[in-house]
């Protein structure tokens, strides 16, 4: 690798090195991936609740295997944070 490529990756004005990057980089402020699944869970039984008011049954089952398959994931992760 040329030192003028090196010179341009680590320049102050080059894109590679925002702040944004830096922060991902190094895992600073990383969403919880739990909290993430938990919200959707959230939205999907209020998704349930809404299609079971209005009638639509089969709708509503397919919704319902959804939030029972996020249910699973937010286990799992639980599980893995009580292993490690």
């Amino acid at each position: 690798m040329r030192m003028y490529h090196l010179v341009q990756t680590f320049h102050p004005c080059n894109r590679y090195t925002t702040v944004q990057n830096i922060i991902t980089m190094f895992g600073l402020f990383k969403k919880d991936p739990k909290k993430k699944l938990e919200k959707e869970y959230i939205n999907l039984l209020f998704k349930a609740r809404d299609l079971l008011r209005s009638g639509d049954i089969i709708a509503y089952s397919g919704v319902v295997a959804e939030s029972e398959a996020v249910l699973a994931k937010i286990k799992a992760l639980e599980e893995q944070e009580q292993n490690v």
